[in-house]
């Protein structure tokens, strides 16, 4: 999570100056009228939201391809291990 911030508070960082310096260039970023010039603190602590929830996924699936990496390695030791079978069927993981 707090990569989560980190990367969030750098992004809305880029964003508040790209827009505080290019903003009145592109009139869809601001469609009711000019860049009102909002001190630049202010842009990036709401950018800092912003950003925050946009990568809010970010940590969940990266944790998701982790778990399936890890279950997928513990299943080559399972069934690579010749010590865990069943005696009374006579039958190892591997098979």
């Amino acid at each position: 999570m707090l990569f989560q911030f980190v990367l969030s508070l750098v992004a809305a960082t880029i964003t508040a100056i790209w827009t505080f310096y290019m903003g009145d260039n592109y009139w869809y970023i601001f469609p009711g009228g000019e860049n009102n010039q909002r001190a630049l603190a202010t842009q990036i602590l709401q950018q800092t939201g912003v950003w925050f929830i946009a990568l809010m996924n970010f940590v969940p699936v990266s944790l998701l391809v982790t778990l399936e990496m890890i279950n997928f390695i513990q299943a080559y030791f399972i069934s690579t291990d010749i010590a865990i079978c069943d005696e009374a069927r006579g039958l190892q993981a591997g098979v």
